[in-house]
């Protein structure tokens, strides 16, 4: 940044523009850094989710089959088994044994064969549900292991955005300080150079008439009559050590000419300090050009 870009600005609008930012906390800028991450790993988890729920559904499905074919099996053990002691009767009647001790006898295994092949069907669904019911609680498992592996990859993931946001955050505002900072240094610098000029130059304005100045060397008799322009062009003549005794003998005087013209004297005076330049002695010695 240019001073005189800064004195322009100051001076065309009389105010400072200072430079705003709307800075985002830690917790802002974590919650778009996990945006962000999650943005990512939602299409992760979604084919998670919907693999594990078509899986499952298929193994629920494998239940309610199950119980389905159970009592399907159980209705025709039950007709079939009714049938056989039908017929085992009908054929103790037949012998003329209906009521005696073989009848009983024989109704009697044919129920208890039922009652086996009841407890068979029953224990083989069990044993097909609990089985059925391991593969859901293994899915359900590797389902929460997955989504425990993406949860925590995500947060990995999350870390470094989040330090870069911070870091971009970060020295966007050392730039707005420092841009802020450098516009207020220069436009006090310039207020404080205005005040003193101005107070200056109503001083100078008041004793402008009043001094003459007589001049030695190849101008030894004449007179300066001190008016911005003579005291200019007598300025032009004078070597940088006259330019030294001149500013010091008539200090009062050279704030009478225009603010610009008088930043820049003041700037060639400290030019010709920090150089080591002396004040000329006399007007005789090393005084003009």
């Amino acid at each position: 940044m240019s001073t005189n870009s800064v004195y322009d600005e100051a001076i065309k609008n009389e105010a400072l523009k200072l430079m705003a930012y709307d800075k985002k906390t830690d917790e802002e800028l974590y919650d778009l850094a996990a945006y962000q991450a999650e943005q990512a790993y939602q299409a992760e988890y979604d084919q998670l989710f919907n693999t594990s729920k078509a899986r499952k559904s298929i193994l629920l499905r494998s239940i309610q089959d199950a119980e389905a074919d159970y009592q399907s099996s159980i209705d025709e053990m039950n007709r079939y088994f009714e049938d056989s002691g039908k017929k085992l009767s009908d054929e103790a009647l037949t012998r003329g044994l209906g009521r005696s001790t073989y009848a009983l006898d024989v109704q009697q295994a044919n129920e208890t064969d039922r009652q086996q092949t009841l407890q068979s069907l029953l224990d083989d669904k069990v044993n097909t549900v609990n089985a059925i019911q391991d593969q859901i609680d293994a899915l359900e498992k590797e389902y929460l292991d997955n989504q425990n592996y993406l949860t925590s990859k995500k947060a990995q993931d999350i870390s470094q955005p989040l330090a870069t946001l911070k870091e971009q955050r970060d020295e966007t505002i050392r730039e707005v300080i420092e841009y802020n900072n450098e516009l207020i240094l220069d436009y006090k610098d310039y207020q404080l150079d205005k005040l003193e000029a101005d107070r200056d130059y109503e001083i100078a304005l008041k004793k402008l008439n009043k001094k003459t100045y007589s001049s030695s060397g190849s101008k030894s008799s004449a007179t300066l009559d001190l008016t911005p322009d003579n005291i200019m062009n007598e300025w032009n003549k004078l070597t940088g050590a006259g330019k030294l005794k001149f500013y010091n003998d008539y200090y009062e005087e050279m704030k009478a000419i225009d603010l610009d013209t008088y930043k820049n004297v003041v700037r060639e005076i400290m030019a010709l300090t920090q150089m080591g330049v002396k004040p000329a002695t006399s007007k005789s010695k090393n005084y003009y050009k």
